[in-house]
């Protein structure tokens, strides 16, 4: 799977269905203008093929219409992934569930999630939706969610559920999302046309009654354009449908086969989609909305009765040979689906039972890292390619290791990542220094701005801090960020002013302070700012290289080396493109690396196209394992830079 080949195109994709959506409108406009002056022709008697005030009013009326409608569309999914799942009625899933079958789903996003270096996304359920379906949908990896319907935590096995897990978490690191909330907001602006038309014949009906004879002509001259109007926006919507079912329908062949590498189990998905061919009601879903987002869905969302022209989704039987040219023929009938769920709920129930109980206790640490990497104290054998190779992807391997270390993290430490307060002192407990002086000053510092059950909850929280390795902090942090962003304004303020506090006590910022305020920056204050995200401005790094230098010179100074650093700087700079008119930076002092700086550049460097980041992550990569060894704050300070440019890195550097 190739993360920067796939965003790139999915960046092209959507200029190429702006061009098309264009030409779309275009079209409309010629039809209604030519309609019009026929209209206008039958009721006066005389026809006039040009008419420019009428092709003026018809172009500007249009152009209102769908441009309006789609700003508007635009404006409400805003906020991303919530906002679909929220349309479609989807309730959001809290972390601290009590129902087996959401925390199932839960930890199965978690582990998918943490495994493939993606912020933890929320989780919604449909729960008056009792067919097998689910969607990701977000603006980018900030704000994504996954939705699944109630229908598919009761019927499929965890197996069934990780593989159709997988095949959204496809569409996250495929950039799909971003271009599949742009299709929905224009495919809203081209049916405002039919509701236009309608608005204006539901007006013209109801006024023909108290009119006159002259008015009447005018009121039939309005219902008739509003016939029109109705007319062509039906037919507008049919062929933005058609681009929109051809456009899906390879990408669910992508999606399936990215969720088989993601899960090592072709079997799990091809079941998922066995169950689905076999019920009645199959993936369907009978929101009001559902048409709009049904490019969204794993699984075809509509019912095509007469033509499957309009289908988003390849035929079900079609995706299952593509998985499993051997699973055999899945079922056909909705008794023979009831049949085996019944029989797999008892073994279900079990497994969910144990992962209630909960794990016996293991030494933290993720065992088994892709690749043959070898800990040697506090040093990974780890190669540029090693590093590269993971970046945006997901395997089995990753996956059953993410899965290990998170049965190893102790109880009370799991149990803290569930609700707003309990996620906000586990976030003040990784920020205290273990050196107890400092950590005196910190905790007066956090009681200036708390109440002393915070403190107390913190404290209590620190002592099992303390026993993690360094490295595991900031992917628990990671799954502290649903419970985190569901905090209120009022919350959110309090909590930021006293990481700002615990931050500042010593007068230094280290790797992992810089990488968490990074973290909350992208993933909390964007969100409560409602501020969207940097669209793509530099096609190369060429107009970025300061910028591109500054952030390589704090990975190479991350080794505490000088000669080390201007070593491992080298080994990145000479892979960056070069100009005369833009020289290449020298390795910036260190002094120089601190978050004042480096903070800014990253702003720049996340506005630049996907083909330039994967320069960027190359040269990075190249820095930080130039010896074919990367400390773990070199690890921790890469994600960091990595994450702030919205390019996803699995932890590596959790090791036992």
């Amino acid at each position: 799977m190739d993360f920067f080949g796939a965003q790139d195109r999915a960046k092209r994709k959507t200029g190429q269905l702006v061009v098309l959506f264009a030409f779309a409108v275009l079209g409309i406009i010629a039809i209604v203008y030519i309609a019009v002056v026929a209209t206008l022709s039958f009721v006066g008697g005389e026809l006039d093929p040009w008419n420019g005030d009428a092709l003026a009013l018809v172009g500007g009326g249009t152009l209102l219409v769908v441009g309006g409608g789609t700003v508007f569309r635009t404006m409400q999914l805003r906020s991303g992934g919530p906002a679909v799942a929220q349309m479609l009625g989807g309730r959001r899933v809290s972390p601290s569930t009590i129902d087996l079958q959401e925390k199932t789903l839960f930890n199965v996003v978690e582990e998918m999630a943490l495994a493939s270096g993606v912020p933890m996304p929320e989780v919604y359920v449909l729960d008056h939706e009792t067919g097998i379906n689910a969607f990701a949908a977000g603006h980018t990896t900030a704000d994504a969610v996954v939705a699944v319907t109630r229908g598919t935590i009761e019927q499929l096995s965890r197996d069934e559920l990780q593989g159709v897990i997988g095949h959204e978490f496809s569409h996250v690191l495929n950039a799909d999302m971003r271009l599949n909330i742009r299709l929905m907001a224009v495919l809203f602006g081209i049916t405002c046309i039919a509701t236009a038309g309608y608005l204006m014949m539901r007006a013209a009906t109801e006024s023909r009654g108290s009119s006159s004879s002259k008015k009447g002509n005018g009121v039939a001259q309005i219902f008739a354009i509003g016939l029109v109007l109705y007319v062509i926006g039906s037919l507008g919507k049919m062929f933005a449908s058609l681009i929109k079912a051809a456009v899906s329908r390879q990408r669910e062949f992508l999606a399936d086969a990215a969720a088989v590498q993601f899960t090592r189990n072709p079997r799990g998905i091809a079941s998922a989609l066995a169950k689905i061919g076999g019920l009645h009601s199959g993936g369907r879903v009978g929101h009001a909305q559902a048409s709009e987002a049904s490019h969204l869905f794993f699984a075809d969302a509509l019912t095509h009765s007469f033509t499957s022209w309009f289908a988003t989704h390849p035929p079900i039987a079609d995706r299952v040979r593509a998985i499993e040219p051997l699973f055999g023929r899945y079922p056909v009938d909705a008794d023979s689906v009831r049949e085996k769920v019944r029989a797999a709920a008892p073994a279900r129930r079990e497994a969910q039972a144990r992962e209630r109980r909960g794990p016996l206790p293991q030494i933290p640490g993720m065992p088994n890292l892709p690749g043959n990497i070898d800990v040697l104290g506090g040093v990974l054998a780890l190669t540029p390619e090693q590093i590269l190779g993971a970046v945006g992807t997901l395997d089995g391997e990753r996956l059953e290791a993410t899965h290990d270390w998170l049965a190893s993290v102790p109880a009370a430490l799991r149990a803290a990542t569930n609700d707003p307060f309990s996620a906000s002192a586990l976030v003040f407990a990784m920020l205290l220094d273990r050196g107890p002086e400092l950590r005196r000053v910190q905790m007066a510092a956090l009681a200036r701005n708390s109440d002393a059950s915070t403190l107390a909850t913190t404290q209590d929280l620190a002592r099992e801090v303390d026993a993690l390795p360094v490295e595991a902090r900031l992917p628990l942090f990671d799954l502290a960020l649903p419970a985190l962003r569901a905090m209120s304004r009022e919350q959110y303020a309090r909590f930021i002013a006293n990481v700002d506090a615990l931050i500042a006590a010593d007068q230094h910022v280290s790797v992992f302070e810089f990488a968490l305020a990074r973290a909350l920056h992208r993933h909390l204050t964007r969100a409560f700012a409602h501020v969207p995200a940097p669209r793509p401005q530099f096609n190369t790094l060429i107009p970025v290289l300061r910028e591109a230098g500054q952030v390589l010179s704090a990975l190479a100074h991350g080794c505490g080396n000088t000669e080390a650093a201007g070593r491992a700087y080298a080994a990145g700079a000479e892979t960056l493109p070069r100009i005369e008119s833009s020289p290449l930076p020298g390795l910036v002092a260190a002094e120089q690396c601190g978050p004042d700086t480096l903070g800014p550049a990253l702003e720049r460097l996340a506005r630049t196209t996907p083909r330039a980041k994967q320069q960027l992550m190359r040269a990075a990569a190249r820095v930080v394992a130039h010896d074919g060894r990367a400390h773990l704050a070199e690890l921790e300070l890469l994600r960091a830079i990595a994450d702030s440019i919205d390019v996803p890195v699995p932890p590596l550097g959790l090791a036992s």
